[in-house]
Formats: structure tokens, sequence, C-alpha cells
């Protein structure tokens, strides 16, 4: 009797245990559905992407074929790469200035269309302002950089270094023969990133700025990138309300060196 009556708590808790574990899963389930089905992974499926229009220019004009090869390695120019904050009055020219937008943004694969910064599931978000004040056969102005053609498109702002000047932006921006504008459209890659494209978009720029940055020491000029001021730049510069501005890189010539002050003998 004894014998039978533990026999048959152990079944009872056994199936007590069985029973509940079942609830516990199902619940558990439940629970995963009513998350998946309520709060979806990829803002993608509920979220219509915001991009820029589609624009027109006043004219496009053509830039010189970027060169393949220079005269400093790539562990000279990492090994030399230096922010440099004051510029030579002296203009850049457009073969200068083509070279240092195909380092940034230029197609370096002419079949599947791959840019020389990388770019996560090839979105390629960014757009390349051009704020001309001294460029050598270059009307100042606003231009948009367009990888397809190397070329640059006329945003129709004649204005534009004036109404730079008179934004927040960085002083260093302002004395600079040429600035990069970098303009990122966040929504571009929804469709492809489950997770977001926030933190994708900002190391991308990044890659952008760096490669400005090793191109330039190449040459042998000057810049340094900045982020002050970027949401007035924008504003100042009506830059697409679907676009954010990221960066701001201001290039030029190297100032001469100061001479050293001659020793005397007192």
């Amino acid at each position: 009797m004894r014998h039978s009556t533990v026999s048959f708590l152990a079944l009872l808790f056994f199936s007590t245990t069985l029973i509940c574990g079942i609830l516990l899963i199902n619940a558990k389930r439940e629970a995963l559905h009513t998350t998946t089905v309520t709060q979806p992974l990829s803002t993608a499926t509920t979220t219509t992407p915001r991009l820029p229009v589609p624009r027109s220019y006043a004219s496009v004009i053509s830039l010189p074929s970027p060169k393949l090869k220079g005269a400093v390695s790539v562990e000279e120019a990492i090994a030399d790469r230096r922010s440099r904050r004051t510029f030579a009055t002296t203009p850049l020219t457009l073969a200068q200035v083509s070279q240092l937008l195909w380092s940034a943004q230029g197609i370096t694969d002419q079949v599947g269309g791959k840019r020389a910064a990388p770019s996560a599931f090839d979105v390629y978000p960014y757009t390349v302002y051009v704020l001309a004040r001294s460029i050598t056969g270059l009307t100042p102005g606003l231009y948009e950089y367009l990888p397809d053609k190397q070329a640059l498109g006329d945003m129709h702002m004649p204005n534009a270094v004036q109404q730079f000047d008179a934004s927040k932006a960085e002083a260093v921006a302002k004395a600079a023969p040429v600035t990069f504008i970098l303009s990122a459209a966040f929504d571009k890659g929804l469709k492809q990133m489950s997770t977001g494209t926030t933190g994708s978009t900002y190391l991308e720029g990044g890659h952008i700025g760096e490669n400005v940055y090793l191109e330039t020491e190449s040459m042998k000029l000057a810049t340094v990138v900045t982020a002050g001021g970027v949401d007035d730049v924008k504003t100042a510069l009506n830059i697409d309300p679907a676009e954010t501005v990221v960066y701001i890189i201001p290039i030029g010539n190297r100032a001469p060196q100061a001479s050293p002050t001659p020793k005397t003998n007192l």
C-alpha cells in the first residue's frame, strides 16, 4: 500500500511538472509571436523611406580623369597624414579637385559600380557637394559631384560662398579654396538593412573622410575634417531635407612654413 502511494505521488509530481513546462513553453511562444507582430525587426516594412528628390543642374562640368598611380605609397601617406588647418591663398585646379573627389566617392568598378569607399550592401547613401571658392576655371558656387560621370553638377547657387560664410561652419572651412560637404540620405538603405542604417552610414562617412585625408597627403595638400555647424550649413545651402550633413572637409594648398627666427650673437 505504501509503495503504491509513493508511486502515485511520484507520477502526480511528474505529470504536474510536465504540464507546467508545456504551459510555460506555450506562454513564451505566444509572447514571442506577439512581439514579432507588434515590433517588427525592420523599420523598412513599416516606414516609407525619405529620399532626396531628383535634381536638375544649370550645367554639368566634366572633370579631368583621375590618376590611378601616385608618387607616394599608401604607407607613406598613412605615416605622414596630419590634420592641417591653414591654407595658402593660391587656388586649386580642376585636376586636383577631380582627384580628391574620386578618392572620396569615385567609381572604381565600371561594371559593378563600386566606389572608392566601402558601403554596406552597396547602398552609397552619401552625396559630396563642392563649395568652390577658388578653383581655377570654375565659377564660385555650390556643385554636386556626379560619380557616374566624373563631373560636377551646378546647383544654381551663385551666392553659395556668402551663404556658407554666414553659417555656423567652423572658421577653418571658411578659409579654404574648396570645401567638400558630405551629406547622407540615411533612409536610402532601409530596404537592405533590417537593423537600421544609422551606425553603418556614420561609419561610411569615416571611410570617405580617411580616403580624402590620404589622397590629400599624397598630393601634398592640406585638409582637416570638421563637423561644426553641420545642421546650420544644411539650412544655409538649402540641402535636401531627406539628407543629413555629416562632414565638412576644407581643402587647400599648404600654407608656407614660417621662417625660423634667425639666431643672433648677443
